[in-house]
């Protein structure tokens, strides 16, 4: 519908629970499938003030998640995780389609994850310290810490 993209790092970032409060739970369901409610208010302002979280009461897969400005009954964006959308994992469910719908502007922008790893095996060797130093484009780091310590 749009050319402009509806989603933005807030809404893909992990989110810290001391950043929030929670204000509500309840129970609902979404698409006839029982989620628990919960209702977080932002403790730091930001582009919204409190969130709704739908979460699959069986395996807690993420489902919905509903975003509302300051004193607003209504969100402005809602974002969703279809259920036969989900990719199960040993600790996990994660959605391999996620849409976003902006609906004070009316769009909608969907991402797709063609290829996950989850809990990969990661060699230390590129973050070793003398990995990092032999970076050209990291001489800026070098420069700093020279200059900070005389």
């Amino acid at each position: 519908k749009s050319t402009a993209m509806d989603v933005t790092v807030e809404d893909l970032e992990v989110q810290r629970v001391d950043k929030f409060e929670i204000v509500g739970r309840a129970f609902a369901s979404v698409s006839g499938e029982p989620v628990h409610l919960v209702t977080l208010k932002r403790l730091l302002g930001n582009t919204y003030d409190r969130v709704d979280f739908f979460v699959a009461a069986n395996d807690y897969a993420m489902l919905e998640v509903r975003f509302y400005r300051t004193g607003e009954l209504n969100p402005y964006k809602v974002t969703r995780m279809d259920r036969a959308q989900m990719e199960h994992y040993e600790d996990r469910v994660l959605p391999k389609r996620i849409d976003f719908e902006d609906l004070d502007a009316g769009t909608e922008t969907t991402i797709v994850y063609r290829r996950r790893e989850v809990n990969p095996e990661l060699s230390s060797a590129p973050f070793s310290v003398r990995s990092l130093e032999t970076r050209s484009h990291l001489s800026w780091i070098r420069g700093w810490e020279n200059g900070a310590a005389e």
